[in-house]
């Protein structure tokens, strides 16, 4: 199925105004295709992939990225930054947010074993 964007539009607010990063982007990206989005910073790269992993929603326009057959989501983000605590492990770095939140050890495990179970990583959680 591949990965569609149409029309996208996104915009940051901000105190002096809002901040236009996306207008009119379109693209059609298809299966096993290798993409590399390339620009100065600033353009919009990083917005256009938070987009097309959903961790945004955009303002005007559509990204169709479908669902693979097993229902796991068909793509994925590894940001350049990590954003990890390397003396823990997965799963309590995914718990993490629970945990600060006020969750419980044991409820927060459980949500974050869910999402991990979710991605592939099961196996990996004690790492």
């Amino acid at each position: 199925m591949g990965l569609t964007c149409r029309n996208l539009h996104f915009t940051f607010p901000s105190r002096t105004g809002d901040v236009s990063a996306l207008e009119d982007v379109s693209l059609d990206i298809a299966d096993n295709e290798f993409v590399c989005i390339v620009g100065p910073s600033g353009c919009g790269k990083t917005t256009l992939l938070k987009l097309m992993a959903g961790l945004l929603l955009p303002d005007a326009g559509e990204i169709d990225f479908g669902m693979a057959k097993n229902g796991r989501p068909r793509n994925a983000l590894a940001f350049q930054e990590h954003g990890l605590f390397p003396w823990m492990s997965v799963l309590d770095n995914v718990a993490f947010g629970l945990r600060m939140q006020g969750a419980s050890r044991k409820v927060s495990h459980e949500r974050a074993a869910a999402f991990i179970d979710q991605v592939g990583l099961t196996g990996f959680t004690r790492s």
